[in-house]
C-alpha cells in the first residue's frame, strides 16, 4: 500500500497492511491492530479501508460503542445493514436465522452459530463479486454476541476474498476476536524525528521551546497526544506540563475541556450522540429539541457524513463526553433517548435502565423481555447481562431471585463462570427456597471443572438428587446424578461409592428409557453395569426415539463400557443431528467421543477428522476439558502413525489443560499415547514403564477403564521387555473383576490378547485364535497386533512356515493404517521367518489433510459444496478450495472419481 495517507512514521505498518490487501483476492485473512488509545489504530485502519475502497472493493464498517455494548447483536446489525438486501442468496435456514436475529423474521435459534454461518456465507457471496473488507473498530466495546459471530468469521475466511480488520486496546486478549484473528499488528510509538514532524504539522510551531519539549516528553510518541496536547496547552486547558496523568485520562481531559466552548444545547446534543450508540444525528437532534451540532464539528469533537450520521472524531471523544457529564445530565439524556427509541424495544429498555435509580419493576420487566429476545436469537451472553440488570431493578425479592437464577442457568450453558460467580454473590443475601438452592447447586456443578476434589462431593450430589426428586424436580435430580457419576468416571473413588451412585440411579431414574440414566450407569460403574448399558445402547426403540443430544449420551455410555463400534455409530448419528440443529457446544462433545471410539476400532481417518474439527470448535465453544481430551486422542493417533514430534507436542498441550482440572481420564489417555509412541519406536521397556502407571491407583494418571482397555498393550510391552510377572498380576486382577460379568467387545479383546501372550505353550495357539474371534467385531489395529504376536510366537516354536501368514496379515494391516513402527516390527519378524518385504509406498490418500478427508467422505455421500459447508460450518467456497487442492493430490478430475477413491479406501 503506497504511503499516500499523510501518516507520519508509519511506513512499515502501511506496507504490511498493503501486503495483506494485495493477497485478499487469492484468499482472505484477519488482522487485529492493537495498541494504546491514540497510538494511531484508527488512522491505520482508515488508511486500509480507503485503499480497499479505491480498489473498488466493498467496505463494511462498524465501531464498538459503550452505549451499545449490552444490546444483543447491535454491532452486527449496523455492520450488515448495507447488505441485508442481499440475503436472498443464502439457503432458507441461514436467511431466516439472519433475519430473525435482527427482528425481521420470527425464528428461534438454539445457539448463535447458525447465525454466524449465515453471516460468513453472506460475506462470501458478496466477495464472489468483489473482495470485501470488514472493519471492526474498538472490539472491546462490541456487544458479546456480535463479537462471537465476528470471531467465528475471522477463523474461516482463508479461502474467500474477505479481510477482517479489527482494532482494540491492549489487555483484551480474552476478547473473542482477539483470540480468533490470524495476526496482530502493534503500532509502536513514533520515534523522535517522526514525533517532532507530527508536532510541527499539528501547530506545535506556536509553542515556545520549553513547552514544545514538554509536549514531546508528555506525548511519548503517541500521535493523538502530539495533535491534541498542543491545542489544549495553547488554550490554557486543564492539562499542564509536568502533570502526571495516564495518557488516556490526559487526552480525555483535553477533549472534555472543549465541551465548555459549546453552546448548552449543542453540548446536550453531543452528549445524546455519545450515549446513543448508533442513533443518527436526526434522532439525536429530535431528542435535544432540534439543536445544531455544527459548533461541535467546528470544535473538532465530531464529524458528520453526507447522510447526516454522527461519528466522533476519536473514541476518546465519546468517552470524554460521557465521563464529563454529571450523573443527573446523563440520566436525563438516557431518558430522552428512550423516548425516541421508536420500535427498538431493546434500545429503549437499556436507556430506561440507565435513566432510573432504585427498584422499578417496569424497567426490570423490560430488561427481562430483552433477555427473552436475546435467548431466542442465540445471544445467550447478552441475555445473561440483561437478566442480571433486571434483577437489580426488581421490586420483589422472589422476582429478583428468579431472574438471577435464570441468568446463572444461561451462563452455565455457555461456560460463563464469571457471571455465575456474580450471581452467587448477589443471591447470598437473599432468602432462597429449597428449589432455588437446588438450581443454584446445579449451576455450580455445571461449571466446576476441578475434578481433584474428594469423593464427598459425589455423596453430596446424590443427596441433592434425592432432595430434588422428593420435591418433584425429576430433571434436576437426574442432572445431579449424571454429574455425580461423571465425577466417578474421571476419578476412581472406589467400588463403594460407585455402588451408591448406581443405587441412586436405580432409585431416581428406574427403568425409564432416559439416556441420562444409561450414561450415569456407564460413568459410575462401567464394568459392573456393562450388561445393562449394552442392552440399552442396543435397544432399537431407545435409539430410534432419542434426539441428537440423547444419541450423544448413549454413544458416550457405549464408549465408557468399551463397546466402541456402537459408540462410533451412535455418535456419528448424533453429530449429523447436532450439525443440523446448530448445537455446536454438544456437537463438539459428540465429536470428542467419535474421535476416541474410532481411534479404538482402527477407523483412524474418522478419528483425525472428528478430532481436528472438535479442537477447532472448542475454541469457539470454550470447553477446555473437551479440548484436552481431544488433543490427547490426536496425540495418540500421531504416535500410532509414527509422527512422534507431533505426538509429543499435542500431548504436552493436553497435559497442561488436564493438570489444571485434575482430569484423571485425560492424564491417563496421554500416558497411553506416550506408550504407543515408545512402542512404535521400538522401546518396549519404556512403553511398559509409562503405561504401568495408568494401572496404579496411587498415580495421578490412574484411571480404571483406561487400564482395562490397555491390558493387552501392557502385556505386549511386558513380554517384550521382561516384565511378565507384573503383567500377570494386572491380568489376574482384571480376570477377578470381570468374572461372571458381561464384557463389552473392547474389554474382551484386550483381555484375550493378554491371555494369549501369557499362555502356556500347550494352550497358547487356542488363546490366540480366541483373541482373533470375528464375533468380537473388526478391530484392524488390535487384530494386527495380535497377529504380530501370534506370528512371532509361532516362529519361536520353530513353526516358521506357519508364522508367515499372520505376520504378513499384520504387516498389511499396519501398512493400511499407517502404523509405521508396528509395520517395521512385522517386517523384521517376517525377515526372521525367511520372507523379505519392501516398505509400503505412500499413497495419494496419505497426502490429504483431515479436513480434506472429511470433505472427500461427504462428496462420496453425494453432498454439494453448499451442503458440506453447512455441515462443517464453513463457506461453500472453502469447500471448493479444499476440492481444488485435493484433485491433484488424488490424481482425479471429478467428484465421481473422489467418491470411487473413498469407496476403495473403505473396502481396503
Amino acid at each position: 500500500m503506497a504511503d499516500t495517507t499523510g501518516l507520519i512514521g508509519r511506513t512499515d505498518e502501511l506496507a504490511r497492511l498493503g501486503a495483506l490487501l494485495d493477497a485478499v483476492p487469492a484468499g482472505g485473512s484477519s488482522l487485529l491492530v492493537r495498541g494504546d488509545a491514540g497510538i494511531g489504530k484508527s488512522a491505520l485502519v482508515a488508511a486500509a479501508a480507503e485503499d480497499a475502497a479505491a480498489r473498488g472493493w466493498r467496505v463494511l464498517r462498524v465501531e464498538g460503542a459503550q452505549g451499545e455494548a449490552l444490546l444483543p447483536l447491535a454491532a452486527l446489525h449496523r455492520l450488515l445493514l448495507p447488505v441485508l438486501g442481499e440475503v436472498g442468496a443464502l439457503p432458507a435456514g441461514e436467511r431466516d436465522a439472519l433475519l430473525g436475529a435482527f427482528g425481521l423474521a420470527e425464528v428461534s435459534v438454539p445457539e448463535i452459530y447458525r447465525l454466524a454461518l449465515a453471516v460468513l456465507n453472506l460475506l462470501t457471496e458478496i466477495a464472489a463479486v468483489s473482495p470485501v473488507v470488514v472493519v471492526v473498530e474498538d472490539t472491546h466495546w462490541l456487544d458479546r454476541s456480535s463479537a462471537a459471530v465476528l470471531a467465528f468469521v475471522a477463523r474461516r475466511v482463508a479461502a474467500d476474498a474477505v479481510f477482517l480488520l479489527a482494532s482494540a486496546r491492549p489487555g483484551e486478549d480474552d476478547e473473542p476476536i482477539a483470540e480468533a484473528v490470524a495476526a496482530v499488528l502493534e503500532p509502536a510509538p513514533l520515534d523522535g524525528d517522526a514525533a517532532a514532524a507530527l508536532l510541527d504539522r499539528s501547530g506545535g510551531g506556536a509553542l515556545d521551546p520549553a513547552r514544545r519539549a514538554a509536549v514531546l516528553a508528555a506525548a511519548q510518541g503517541n500521535p493523538l497526544a502530539l495533535v491534541e496536547l498542543p491545542r489544549a496547552l495553547l488554550a490554557g486547558g486543564a492539562w499542564a506540563a509536568g502533570e502526571e496523568l495516564p495518557m488516556t485520562d490526559r487526552l480525555e481531559r483535553a477533549f472534555a475541556d472543549r465541551l465548555g466552548e459549546l453552546p448548552e444545547a449543542t453540548g446536550t446534543a453531543v452528549l445524546l450522540a455519545a450515549l446513543a450508540g448508533d442513533m443518527d444525528a436526526v434522532a439525536a437532534r429530535a431528542a435535544a429539541g432540534g439543536d445544531d451540532l455544527a459548533p461541535a464539528v467546528a470544535a473538532g469533537l465530531i464529524e458528520r457524513d453526507a447522510a447526516g450520521r454522527v461519528r466522533f472524531r476519536h473514541p476518546l471523544v465519546r468517552s470524554a463526553v460521557a465521563r464529563a457529564a454529571p450523573v443527573d445530565r446523563r440520566m436525563a439524556a438516557h431518558a430522552a433517548l428512550a423516548a425516541v427509541a421508536g420500535e427498538d424495544p431493546d434500545r429503549r429498555a437499556w436507556h430506561r435502565a440507565n435513566a432510573t435509580l432504585g427498584a422499578d419493576e417496569s424497567v426490570a420487566a423490560d430488561l427481562q423481555a430483552v433477555a427473552r429476545r436475546a435467548q431466542r436469537r442465540g445471544a445467550i451472553a447478552d441475555a445473561v447481562s440483561a437478566l442480571e440488570r433486571a434483577a437489580d431493578f426488581s421490586v420483589a425479592g422472589e422476582r429478583r431471585t428468579q431472574r438471577l437464577l435464570h441468568a446463572a442457568e444461561l451462563a452455565a450453558e455457555i461456560g460463563q463462570v464469571a457471571a455465575i460467580r456474580r450471581v452467587e454473590a448477589a443471591v447470598g443475601a437473599l432468602e432462597l427456597t429449597g428449589s432455588d438452592r437446588l438450581r443454584l447447586e446445579a449451576v455450580r456443578e455445571a461449571v466446576d471443572y476441578d475434578m481433584s476434589s474428594a469423593g464427598e462431593r459425589v455423596d453430596q450430589l446424590i443427596e441433592l438428587a434425592d432432595t430434588a426428586q422428593s420435591g418433584g424436580l425429576d430433571d434436576l435430580a437426574r442432572q445431579f446424578l449424571v454429574q455425580a457419576a461423571f465425577r466417578c468416571w474421571i476419578v476412581d473413588f472406589g467400588g463403594a461409592r460407585e455402588a451408591r451412585v448406581v443405587e441412586a440411579v436405580e432409585r431416581v431414574v428406574g427403568d425409564a428409557f432416559d439416556p441420562r440414566g444409561v450414561v450415569a450407569r456407564a460413568y459410575a460403574a462401567p464394568l459392573d453395569q456393562a450388561a445393562t448399558v449394552l442392552a440399552s445402547v442396543s435397544d432399537p426403540e431407545l435409539v430410534a426415539t432419542a434426539d441428537p443430544v440423547g444419541l450423544h449420551l448413549l454413544g458416550h455410555a457405549a464408549s465408557c463400557v468399551g463397546e466402541f463400534h456402537v459408540a462410533a455409530r451412535l455418535c456419528g448419528a448424533a453429530v449429523d443431528g447436532l450439525r443440523a440443529e446448530g448445537r455446536l457446544t454438544t456437537l463438539t462433545q459428540a465429536l470428542r467421543i467419535q474421535a476416541w471410539a474410532t481411534l479404538r476400532i482402527g477407523h483412524w481417518d474418522v478419528c483425525a477428522t472428528a478430532g481436528t474439527e472438535a479442537v477447532r470448535l472448542t475454541h469457539e465453544t470454550r470447553q477446555p476439558l473437551v479440548r484436552a481430551d481431544v488433543l490427547s486422542a490426536l496425540a495418540a493417533l500421531a504416535a500410532l502413525r509414527g509422527d512422534l514430534e507431533r505426538a509429543a507436542a499435542l500431548a504436552a498441550d493436553a497435559e497442561a489443560l488436564a493438570l489444571d482440572t485434575g482430569n484423571h481420564v485425560t492424564l491417563s489417555t496421554i500416558e497411553v499415547g506416550r506408550a504407543f509412541a515408545a512402542a512404535g519406536d521400538g522401546r518396549s521397556g519404556d512403553a511398559f514403564d509409562i503405561l504401568i502407571r495408568v494401572f496404579r491407583p496411587g498415580e495421578p494418571v490412574h484411571q480404571r477403564m483406561q487400564a482395562v482397555w490397555a491390558t493387552g498393550a501392557l502385556t505386549e510391552y511386558a513380554v517384550l521387555s521382561g516384565h511378565d510377572d507384573a503383567a500377570r498380576a494386572e491380568v489376574a486382577a482384571l480376570e477377578e473383576r470381570a468374572a461372571g460379568r458381561a464384557l463389552s467387545s473392547g474389554v474382551a479383546i484386550s483381555l484375550r490378547h493378554a491371555r494369549a501372550l501369557l499362555a502356556e505353550p500347550e494352550v497358547a495357539e487356542a488363546r490366540f485364535e480366541e483373541a482373533l474371534d470375528p464375533a468380537l467385531g473388526v478391530w484392524p489395529f488390535d487384530s494386527a497386533r495380535i497377529r504380530l504376536s501370534y506370528g512371532a510366537w509361532l516362529r519361536r516354536q520353530r513353526r516358521v512356515v506357519d508364522s508367515r501368514a499372520p505376520l504378513r496379515a499384520a504387516r498389511d494391516a499396519f501398512d493400511r493404517l499407517g502404523a509405521s513402527g508396528w509395520a517395521d516390527r512385522a517386517r523384521v519378524e517376517l525377515a526372521a521367518a525367511g520372507e523379505d518385504s519392501t516398505r509400503r509406498a505412500p499413497e495419494a490418500w496419505d497426502e490429504l489433510t483431515p479436513q480434506e478427508v472429511q470433505v472427500a467422505q461427504m462428496v462420496a455421500q453425494g453432498l454439494s459444496n453448499k451442503e458440506i459447508g453447512q455441515r462443517l460450518y464453513v463457506s461453500h467456497r472453502t469447500i471448493a478450495s479444499h476440492l481444488y487442492r485435493m484433485f491433484p493430490k488424488l490424481g482425479v478430475t471429478s467428484r465421481a472419481q473422489i467418491a470411487r477413491a473413498v469407496a476403495e479406501r473403505e473396502r481396503a
